[in-house]
């Protein structure tokens, strides 16, 4: 369905902070007749599920193909460009994987660019351990500019003033849940330094297991 801008990026930034990955797409020009004007807007998910439209039918279909390929493929942000045109009676969607033509069996008559923004969760460090050693990596990451989430299972350790300028520290029994309700993904960096082996182990394992 269509959306608000307003809602489109509340939707973009509540994606973003949940460190999910998504592409951005939006129509930036048109020629002729086109199901939507430039500036039309669609969130795509890994999984193809979206968020707005950039007019339906073969268009969307070709698009959401493509914003699926470059998230599962590491490809960047670009423009792509399609011609709303058939030679034929009926417009026929694409299948899943297909290979994009120039002409996408629609009637309009018209050319739609769109742009692929994708949008991936920043390098993240995630500090299993906040003793002396993972006090000083945390402010040697804050330092390369890696943004740093610390989880320790002791409250007199995971404090704000032992690490100001990590992005969140969070006391969290690891014994229960080894990753301390974090969501550790393939951008994350995990730097384990618990105060103990095994609970190193356990976290290692389960780190492992994502």
């Amino acid at each position: 369905m269509n959306l608000t801008d307003q809602v489109l990026f509340q939707e973009a930034a509540r994606r973003s902070a949940e460190r999910e990955a998504f592409v951005l797409c939006t129509v930036t020009a048109t020629a002729r007749s086109v199901p939507r004007d430039a500036g039309a807007k669609m969130i795509v998910a890994p999984d193809g599920t979206i968020a707005g439209t950039v007019g339906g039918g073969p268009l969307e279909a070709v698009v959401i193909a493509e914003a699926v390929k470059l998230l599962r493929e590491g490809g960047a942000s670009g423009e792509r460009r399609f011609a709303l045109t058939t030679a034929g009676d009926a417009a026929e969607p694409l299948l899943p994987g297909a290979p994009i033509p120039d002409e996408l069996g629609m009637k309009c008559g018209g050319e739609v660019t769109v742009f692929l923004d994708v949008v991936r969760p920043a390098p993240r460090l995630v500090l299993y351990g906040a003793g002396h050693v993972g006090e000083r990596v945390a402010s040697i990451a804050a330092e390369a500019g890696l943004g740093t989430t610390v989880v320790d299972d002791r409250e007199k350790f995971a404090t704000r003033e032992r690490f100001p300028r990590a992005g969140e520290v969070r006391c969290a029994d690891l014994s229960a849940d080894p990753l301390g309700g974090i969501a550790v993904g393939p951008s994350d960096f995990v730097v384990i330094l618990t105060r103990c082996h095994a609970l190193d182990e356990s976290v290692l394992e389960a780190a492992l297991r994502k």
